[in-house]
């Protein structure tokens, strides 16, 4: 057991889990930024978001036929594809319990005042800025 743990759990590992991670959190805030209704479809939330990762990491096996992969997977095409796919399968499940882990931590400490406390991103604070009387002596009044 311990040699398929120091074949498998390797620096390459790691950066194949992340680059999974990387290209899916890329994918996945171009199409919230582009369509930001697609939050709330089904088909997005239960399907692409769980698999964006797998399918990253195998796509990725698929490509990279140059990177450092363990002895055991890089002599086919199919290890490459399965060993990135088990990747990106283990980097969508460390992000979404260590995001269970800190959401329960916000709440815990009672950090969602603190969220709701800090300023706007710019172009949502124009927006805010708009709907917002101006202040006595500020833009639109007489007075100095």
């Amino acid at each position: 057991m311990d040699e398929i743990f120091q074949v498998f759990v390797t620096p390459a590992t790691l950066f194949v889990c992340l680059a999974a991670y990387t290209v899916t959190y890329f994918i996945r805030t171009v199409l919230q930024v582009a369509w930001p209704a697609i939050k709330a479809q089904r088909l997005y939330n239960e399907l692409f978001l769980p698999l964006g990762p797998i399918v990253n990491g195998a796509l990725l096996g698929l490509m990279a036929k140059t990177f450092m992969w363990p002895d055991l997977v890089s002599k086919t095409v199919w290890g490459r594809v399965f060993y990135g796919a088990i990747c990106g399968s283990f980097s969508a499940f460390v992000y979404s319990r260590v995001r269970s882990w800190l959401s329960a931590k916000a709440a815990e400490v009672g950090a969602a005042n603190l969220v709701k406390s800090l300023p706007l991103p710019p172009s949502q604070a124009s927006e805010v800025a708009d709907t917002v009387e101006a202040p006595i002596g500020g833009k639109g009044s007489d007075q100095p």
